[in-house]
């Protein structure tokens, strides 16, 4: 008896399931809660809109989406959702924009100047050190702006929130009462 157990439990194990076997070897996927499958599906039905839109504002950025894309597309996802997020924000917000765009145009000079430093001999690398200290302080300007900026406009939608939530408190009753008939079928007249 003890032997036909040790026979059946392994067979039990190959199942399909996460051990390699009839699994192509693959991890269980666990589904997203629905508002982050919802958020997915609305970038991914917008993908051609926010990758003409990156691939006009941020070159560097849309290649590196189209390496992801045929890499590892997990990553190609989570990553295009981030830049959307960014996206619908220089659209909205103008002043997020040319911050954006200030922010941009420093990192190329600085790279440039970084090249140009290790080509440069020893007197004119001095030079080109203190005029890349100069715009690395503008460019941590720059980003602590929209940091400020982002920060800003949280604070305005968790006053928003709890302004609702205030509000709600107040009409708590009213609004049991009519959770509870609406539940009920009762008709209401206005």
């Amino acid at each position: 008896m003890h032997a036909l157990l040790f026979l059946l439990v392994p067979l039990a194990w190959a199942g399909p399931g996460f051990d390699g076997v009839g699994d192509q070897g693959r991890a269980p996927r666990f589904e997203k809660p629905p508002h982050e499958q919802r958020m997915v599906d609305e970038v991914l039905a917008r993908e051609a809109e926010i990758l003409a839109s990156v691939e006009q504002s941020d070159p560097a950025m849309y290649q590196r989406l189209q390496r992801l894309k045929e890499a590892d597309s997990q990553a190609y996802v989570v990553t295009l959702v981030r830049v959307a997020r960014r996206v619908d924000r220089m659209n909205s917000n103008p002043e997020s924009r040319a911050r954006f765009q200030q922010i941009q145009e420093l990192e190329a000079r600085l790279k440039a100047l970084a090249e140009a430093h290790g080509q440069a001999g020893s007197p004119e690398q001095a030079r080109l050190r203190r005029e890349m200290s100069t715009i690395a302080l503008q460019l941590f300007d720059a980003k602590q702006a929209e940091r400020r900026a982002q920060l800003s406009e949280l604070e305005a939608k968790m006053q928003k929130l709890r302004d609702e939530i205030q509000e709600r408190d107040a009409q708590r009753d009213a609004l049991i009462e009519a959770y509870v008939d609406q539940l009920v079928g009762t008709r209401v007249d206005l």
